[in-house]
């Protein structure tokens, strides 16, 4: 099991639900961390609680949602020496039919799911790769497995995670450079909160508690697993999609009409 003690870890979306359990759960570990939002209110706040035990943390505001403010933010951690692993956490969604979903809205989705860990991760590689150590740690999402209706952009950004994961694995294999891909299901934050939570408990879908899953993060980080998938029967219809995708649309049909439901009531 790796030890992270005095690791240098970026962690992007760290005033998130489940970016700042796993800073707090970081600091526990006495890794160096260096957090990220666009919010320094909460930014600060998170930095307060926890240097109260733990003084290696400091921050950095990065705002994801358009291409020059992440390269502004690439530029920035290009120049810090001896950064050991980025957690890429920072997700919105957009649950909605795609004709309803403005082109900014597309934008800004890809942008701070897909783009900027793209990105950040490709600002670090050069460093990681000449001193032959370092590990690269992006949050998917079961959704970018089963591809769920009226989740398509969130699910396609998702995705496009999951296959830059398993390319950047094969890309790396030898150089010392690790990477993840952890996919949870559901979990209680401000993403699945308002329509997202009424489909996820009409629906009787699964949902996890973060603290739960923060555990289960660090637990992958720290074995380093390749790829997660957090939570059951969820990781098997994963499988089965890969196998029989026309059975898991079958299986769906009855989330696709509430979910249908609670968009045109609303």
């Amino acid at each position: 099991m790796k030890d992270l003690k005095n690791k240098k870890i970026i962690i992007t979306g760290a005033n998130g639900g489940i970016g700042s359990l796993v800073a707090k759960l970081l600091a526990k570990e006495k890794a160096n961390l260096i957090l990220m939002s666009s919010n320094e209110e909460t930014l600060q706040k998170l930095c307060q609680e926890i240097k109260t035990d733990h003084d290696k943390v400091s921050y950095i505001i990065a705002d994801f949602s358009n291409i020059r403010s992440i390269q502004e933010t690439c530029e920035i951690i290009a120049e810090i020496d001896d950064i050991y692993m980025i957690i890429n956490l920072s997700g919105i969604s957009n649950f909605n039919s795609l004709g309803l979903q403005t082109n900014s809205q597309i934008e800004k989705l890809f942008n701070i799911n897909l783009i900027a860990p793209i990105m950040l991760t490709k600002a670090l590689l050069p460093e990681m790769i000449k001193n032959k150590a370092g590990h690269i740690v992006t949050m998917g999402s079961i959704f970018g497995s089963i591809a769920f209706p009226y989740f398509s952009t969130y699910s396609s950004s998702k995705a496009g995670l999951r296959t830059f994961s398993e390319s950047l694995q094969r890309e790396l294999e030898g150089s010392g450079v690790k990477v993840s891909y952890i996919a949870p299901r559901a979990v209680k934050t401000n993403i699945n909160k308002g329509k997202v939570a009424e489909f996820l408990k009409r629906s009787k879908s699964n949902v996890d508690d973060p603290e739960l899953i923060a555990k289960k993060i660090i637990k992958a980080i720290k074995d380093e697993k390749k790829i997660s998938y957090f939570g059951f029967p969820e990781s098997l219809f994963v499988r089965l999609n890969y196998l029989f995708p026309s059975l898991v649309s079958r299986g769906i049909k009855a989330q696709t009409n509430i979910a249908r439901e609670i968009l045109i009531n609303n």
